[in-house]
């Protein structure tokens, strides 16, 4: 896992214009997701090792299925899951050695593109 600085991280949003701007953007909403939380994902990379940007986000006002829900961004990582014997496993790498340079690269512009559609510039 690798924590990535953003403007987002504390931001207070209603739950509904976050995933519509998102999802417009190749955003899903993952699915360990629970009425209190949950992770707007983008899938950088789909094979043995699955690499995504995560953006994790916790409900402040409401639940995140409320129409009129409320929820504040949590701090943007990338993360890396290994699929083994088709089980899918987290690895959580104390170094960058774990997600390759390129991936760092994307989930950084792909995440100031996040930023500035929920932000602006």
């Amino acid at each position: 896992m690798i924590i990535l600085p953003s403007r987002l991280k504390n931001t207070v949003v209603a739950y509904l214009h976050a995933r519509s701007q998102l999802s417009s953007r190749g955003y899903i909403v993952g699915g360990n997701w629970d009425y209190e939380m949950g992770y707007f994902d983008y899938l950088l990379d789909d094979s043995t090792r699955t690499n995504y940007l995560r953006i994790p986000f916790y409900a402040c006002k409401g639940s995140i299925e409320d129409k009129n829900g409320i929820i504040r961004m949590g701090n943007p990582y990338l993360l890396s899951v290994y699929d083994r014997m088709g089980l899918a496993c987290s690895r959580v790498d104390e170094d960058e050695r774990g997600i390759p340079a390129s991936y760092i690269n994307r989930g950084m512009e792909l995440l100031e593109q996040a930023e500035e559609a929920l932000l602006g510039s």
